[in-house]
């Protein structure tokens, strides 16, 4: 009985470790899996975060091939990748999915034509079994999906500025991209830099450096996906340091021109003499020349005093009404199609400006009171701002010059290819001045709205740089 009892016990103390044995090797297993596919999770191609760099690098998706307004070869992608969405539609879904070979990815239009393993209208943009081909087919290999598991915030470049010693020194740059999700990554290999004139700079895109050749300030400008980060280069025109320790700082201005000027080894000009500055002063102020045997020639010239009468002086004020009315576009029109400035309006705005410039009101307070501006035209002067022009789009284009002193244009059709204005800004802004009438009185209207071209559907209004 006791031999029996024991061979019972032995057996089930077996089938409890037979058992236990299992649950341990399942969590194994269950925890591997977990591993493997937190692992594929983070090794996912992203769309827009590994693919659309490529294509930006490359050149593919560039005004003069596939970014241009229709396209090249029946393929079309958003200049500079500004659109990802349609991007993703034009290259997995037109064509009946003729560029995405899911069963045998390496053999994806989308991949034989950029290698020149197909007829390309275009050169080969990069070769087999590089970096770019890889992530190419890894994509396909995972389906061809659009993810995106993280949102890029911002781009740091280093150096934003780079001083040189001597004329053909060397900057080295460097590109890293910030995401939500605290993390960032170096994707120099995949941001284009641009020199704005490159004959005075040599940028060698596989080394990622910019060579200074020639003597001044000079602009690179990188683009990483809609991150578009001008970079400064300045190279001395003498061999010798000049010392502007004890040159005169009177204000910010000075301050700004002194460094660039040392930077620059490039003494200050010597002061300009009595008669000089008031030709100066007086073409500046009044756009005129200065009478003969003016204050010039009394002792004790004293040139604030000279500014402060200039600025005072009903010369001043038709010289600068005259440049802000050029500005404004205060021009009457005859046009019996649409609404037009009236001569009346265009005088009264005229006048307006007159008056500001007279009293001395700041260019900030004029231009608070003309983006305000509502009433009759023919009565209210700075309404007439809202009638210089035939919609909200050209509003848009029309504000933006004058009061962000940026042409914003580019940006209706497309995210602004040299500067950070996307379609969300420009529409945004043009939703806002879809709500005035553009009548002779000038008044808010609820109901208007401007349609983003995009998405057919009414936009979001929108201050540019702006979130929603």
């Amino acid at each position: 009985m006791v031999l029996l009892t024991n061979a019972v016990n032995k057996k089930a103390q077996k089938e409890r470790t037979y058992r236990i044995s299992g649950i341990l090797c399942s969590i194994f297993i269950l925890l591997k899996l977990t591993s493997i596919g937190l692992a594929e999770k983070r090794e996912a191609v992203e769309f827009e975060n590994d693919l659309i760099p490529i294509f930006t690098k490359m050149g593919c998706n560039a005004g003069k091939c596939h970014g241009s307004a229709i396209g090249r070869g029946d393929f079309k992608l958003s200049l500079y990748g500004g659109d990802p969405e349609s991007d993703f539609e034009e290259i997995v879904r037109r064509m009946n999915g003729r560029r995405v070979n899911l069963s045998k990815p390496d053999e994806s239009l989308i991949v034989l034509k950029p290698t020149a393993n197909l007829k390309h209208g275009g050169r080969m943009v990069f070769d087999d079994d590089s970096e770019s081909e890889r992530l190419l087919i890894d994509w396909i290999k995972q389906g061809a999906k659009n993810l995106k598991h993280r949102h890029l915030k911002h781009v740091e470049v280093t150096p934003r500025k780079f001083v040189a010693t001597k004329t053909g020194a060397t900057a080295q740059l460097k590109v890293t991209a910030h995401y939500d999700n605290g993390k960032t990554r170096d994707v120099t290999a995949w941001t284009t830099f641009v020199a704005e004139d490159s004959s005075a700079v040599d940028i060698d895109a596989d080394a990622a450096s910019a060579e200074v050749r020639r003597g001044g300030r000079h602009i690179v400008v990188a683009r990483y996906l809609s991150e578009v980060i001008p970079i400064v280069l300045v190279s001395p025109l003498n061999n010798q340091a000049v010392d502007l320790s004890s040159e005169p700082r009177n204000n910010f201005v000075d301050e700004y021109v002194l460094r660039l000027l040392a930077e620059l080894r490039l003494p200050t000009s010597p002061l300009a003499d009595d008669g000089t500055f008031l030709r100066r002063v007086t073409l500046d102020l009044t756009g005129r020349l200065p009478e003969y045997n003016h204050e010039s020639r009394v002792p004790g010239f004293d040139r604030e005093a000279i500014v402060d009468k200039l600025l005072s002086s009903e010369e001043f004020v038709d010289f600068y009404t005259l440049k802000l009315a050029k500005l404004l576009r205060i021009q009457s029109k005859n046009d019996k199609n649409r609404v037009t400035m009236t001569t009346k309006a265009a005088r009264g705005f005229h006048n307006w400006i007159a008056e500001q410039l007279r009293n001395g009101v700041g260019y900030d307070q004029i231009a608070n009171e003309i983006i305000t501006a509502t009433g009759d035209t023919t009565k209210v002067g700075p309404a007439t701002f809202y009638i210089a022009v035939e919609d909200p789009q050209l509003q848009t284009e029309f504000a933006t010059e004058v009061f962000m002193g940026s042409r914003m244009k580019c940006a209706n059709c497309h995210n602004h290819p040299l500067d950070k204005w996307t379609q969300d800004d420009f529409h945004g802004l043009t939703a806002i001045f879809a709500k005035l009438t553009r009548q002779q009185v000038v008044k808010i209207n609820p109901l208007g709205s401007a349609i983003h071209p995009n998405t057919g559907e009414a936009a979001q209004m929108k201050i540019p740089g702006e979130e929603f």
